[in-house]
Formats: structure tokens, sequence, C-alpha cells
């Protein structure tokens, strides 16, 4: 395998880690608002606030920037 080029490294840290950090994003914005599916409440963190079955789902966007971070870091 050929050695990457000084500036090709760099490139795919940074998109790696702008990957991870959409991932995240898009998980909060999932989490903290009031969506259909988010079932009932599971884990109680306050009288107000708790994990749902539905925050599940969140982790979908997660694992899609972790993955593509991976794949930026092994080209």
């Amino acid at each position: 395998m050929a050695h990457p080029r000084p500036g090709e490294q760099a490139g795919a840290v940074i998109a790696a880690l702008v990957a991870v950090g959409l991932g995240l994003l898009a998980a909060v914005m999932m989490v903290a608002g009031h969506a259909p599916w988010e079932g009932p409440q599971v884990v109680s963190l306050s009288a107000t606030h708790g994990l749902h079955r539905g925050d599940v789902v969140a982790l979908v966007p997660v694992v899609a920037g972790v993955g593509l971070a991976w794949w930026c870091l092994r080209r």
C-alpha cells in the first residue's frame, strides 16, 4: 500500500471527526424532541426526564457516523 500524501491523512481525520460529530448531533436531536416512537419511559432520570424505549433509534445515526469515520480513516 502506498504512503498517503501529507495532507491526505489530515483530511481523512477531519472527515472522520465530522462524521462522528454529525452522527452524535443527529442522535441528540432525535432524543431531545418528542418523537412519536419514543414509547414508555424505561429509566427515570428526574421527575420530568428519562430514557424511553424508542431512544434506541437514536443509535442509528451514531453507528452510521462511526462507520463513515472508520471508512474515512481506512482509506
